[in-house]
């Protein structure tokens, strides 16, 4: 019944859950104490069912996600209806304090209560505050996931590795069929790319632009090779939707390879333009090469536009030498 995620997230959870549940038990029994009392049972009884809400949910998500670990468990889809059970609290605690003055149980002022209620709720507010931030940034984290996610499977029937590094290969071929399915429906928005020749779905329109690079491609063993470069779209300040690496065949066409990672930190980046827009812009993929052709062969990054399903090349293309069974990266510009 924790903050959850939001401040160093373990600690302060049990120590702010352990105060949250201890109040509320003190007050459901003072309420259950005093059970023949009818205009104190009117009063409270809708307070305290929201609060067992809170607590039965929480009950309910512990038993059903506990195999899971701690890093699922302060989930902040889990932990924020928390909040019901301090709303409820805060009520109960006033409607309390005002039948322990009638039956002069309790000596205080209503100054001094007042105040004690106001530092309750001003911590309250604080945590709660702090929570909210870290939710924006969260909710920027998932949504940039959901679109690499939404790249790759847009472009499912041509990855050569079939984007293991983002769907777990035991459920590739379901996926891929129900994906077909959804376009044929016409419920999945572009619908799946129907080619794997990038020149076919680049926006000769240049209706948005990308800033980025292709900082790196190199050679780390066996078939494979480390791509490494950052990119944003310039009209949102966003990193883009999702990277996708390409090969030149014989005939000089861009074949799509493979789906990039994103969001990679780029520190360097923030100090250097000194704007924050840039510390989540970085990508990296380890590319197969067991398709490329014999020879020297370009290699390119292309920025994906989810929405549209149209490319936006990035800066930066490496040449790699295929010969038989060696490999090498022979320049890059």
């Amino acid at each position: 019944l924790g903050i959850g995620s939001s401040i160093q997230p373990l600690n302060n959870s049990i120590i702010l859950g352990s105060i949250i549940i201890t109040l509320f038990i003190c007050l459901s029994s003072y309420v259950l104490w005093h059970f023949k009392d009818y205009q104190l049972w009117h009063q409270t009884i809708g307070w305290i069912m929201l609060g067992l809400y809170t607590v039965i949910s929480a009950l309910v998500t512990s038993f059903g996600r506990v195999s899971f670990g701690v890093e699922q468990a302060l989930s902040s889809r889990y932990t924020t209806f928390s909040t019901y059970l301090i709303i409820s609290i805060i009520h109960l605690m006033i409607i309390v304090r005002e039948d322990c003055i009638g039956k002069e149980y309790l000596l205080i002022n209503r100054s001094l209560f007042s105040k004690i209620i106001c530092w309750f709720l001003g911590i309250i507010t604080v945590l709660q505050i702090h929570n909210f931030t870290y939710s924006i940034e969260n909710m920027k984290s998932w949504r940039q996931n959901y679109l690499k996610y939404k790249g790759c499977l847009l472009l499912i029937n041509f990855t050569h590795d079939n984007c293991q590094n983002l769907i777990d290969s035991y459920y590739f071929e379901s996926h891929r069929q129900r994906a077909r399915y959804l376009t044929e429906m016409g419920f999945l928005h572009p619908g799946l790319i129907q080619t794997n020749r990038i020149q076919d779905l680049v926006d000769t329109n240049n209706e948005r632009e990308v800033e980025g690079i292709f900082e790196k491609l190199e050679f780390i063993g066996g078939n494979n090779l480390l791509a490494t470069g950052w990119a944003i779209f310039t009209d949102t300040g966003l990193p883009v939707d999702a990277i996708v690496l390409s090969y030149d065949n014989s005939q000089g066409e861009s074949i799509v390879s493979a789906v990039a990672d994103m969001t990679m930190p780029r520190p360097y980046l923030v100090k250097e333009f000194k704007s924050q827009k840039y510390f989540k812009s970085g990508w990296q993929k380890v590319l197969s090469t067991h398709k490329f052709p014999q020879g020297n062969i370009n290699v390119k990054a292309w920025a994906l536009d989810t929405d549209t399903a149209k490319f936006y090349q990035i800066p930066g293309t490496h040449i790699v030498n295929k010969n038989g069974q060696n490999l090498s990266v022979v320049s890059g510009n």
